[in-house]
């Protein structure tokens, strides 16, 4: 059966990083062994261009290439940041100011998904130099505080102001 998916589903790419990934792995395990050789005695077939698969290669090139430069993630975190803040200056702060107006659940549910995604994005800007690793989890976690609390915050405001 392994045969079978080798000689059907790979390119000359694929069986290279998997012959380079192969070789990493402990050799005197007897499946490691058997993949081994199915995969170098096993051919593969040549077709002709596929400018499917010429941009799927050369796609995923250029974003190994871009995900690796230092400039992208900070970018990323300066785009998030500027996107709370501009959400916090139009959406809260014209409610925090009026006196006539009281707070209600929405606006304080949209103040509090803002100021936790300002907590997660300052662990990220705060790990950023030391862990890239712990930089991007806290920038994940802000992201997804800032699209499920916030959006679902500004759903129930957009309900509230249809319905009421």
């Amino acid at each position: 059966m392994l045969k079978e998916i080798v000689t059907l589903d790979f390119d000359q790419n694929e069986k290279a990083l998997s012959t380079e990934y192969l070789n990493h792995l402990d050799q005197r395990n007897p499946v490691i062994k058997s993949i081994t050789k199915i995969i170098s005695e096993t051919g593969v077939q040549r077709s002709a261009f596929s400018l499917h698969l010429y941009l799927k290669s050369t796609t995923f090139t250029w974003y190994l290439k871009v995900i690796h430069l230092n400039f992208i993630s900070k970018l990323l975190i300066a785009a998030f940041i500027l996107n709370n803040l501009v959400s916090f200056i139009y959406i809260d702060v014209p409610y925090l100011q009026s006196k006539d107006t009281p707070l209600s659940f929405v606006n304080y549910g949209h103040l509090f998904s803002v100021m936790v995604a300002f907590v997660f994005l300052t662990g990220a800007i705060y790990y950023f130099k030391t862990s890239t690793l712990k930089s991007y989890v806290y920038l994940e976690n802000a992201t997804l505080v800032s699209i499920f609390l916030t959006q679902f915050f500004l759903f129930l405001g957009l309900i509230d102001i249809l319905c009421g």
